[in-house]
């Protein structure tokens, strides 16, 4: 299995749940932390994220908790279904979002487990020059 395929393994579900596609998740999720509010859906002539070869390349790092941090809290719960999936993190066009894994944080951060923490991270092979017009 690919870090891509255990990527989409990872966060098929949450797309699952919302009754969308999982590219178009994704790119939801970056978008609202980008604007930082919640959406619908993604804000049409921003930059799409394509889950796919040959348009993201997926990197398995290890964060400590402090580096998790220092992320928007995009949530207050602190109870996760569970804690040992990797966390996914999109890295790119002058931004570093965190994607899946708020709850995980939250906890760790009641609990003081400073980790190291396995991050899937996310970035796009292709640049773009203005990904986020009117930003």
């Amino acid at each position: 299995m690919t870090l891509l395929d255990e990527l989409k393994d990872v966060l098929q579900w949450h797309a699952t749940k919302k009754g969308m596609p999982l590219d178009e998740w994704f790119t939801q999720q970056l978008h609202e932390r980008v604007r930082n509010c919640r959406l619908g859906r993604p804000i049409t002539g921003w930059a799409w994220v394509r889950l796919e070869d040959g348009q993201v390349r997926v990197l398995d790092e290890q964060w400590p908790l402090e580096r998790l941090q220092r992320f928007q809290r995009w949530h207050k719960d602190e109870e996760p279904e569970r804690t040992d999936p990797p966390l996914a993190v999109f890295r790119g066009w002058g931004t570093e979002r965190l994607i899946d894994g708020q709850t995980r944080v939250n906890l760790w951060r009641k609990t003081g487990n400073i980790g190291p923490h396995r991050v899937l991270v996310v970035e796009p092979l292709l640049h773009i020059a203005n990904p986020f017009p009117a930003c």
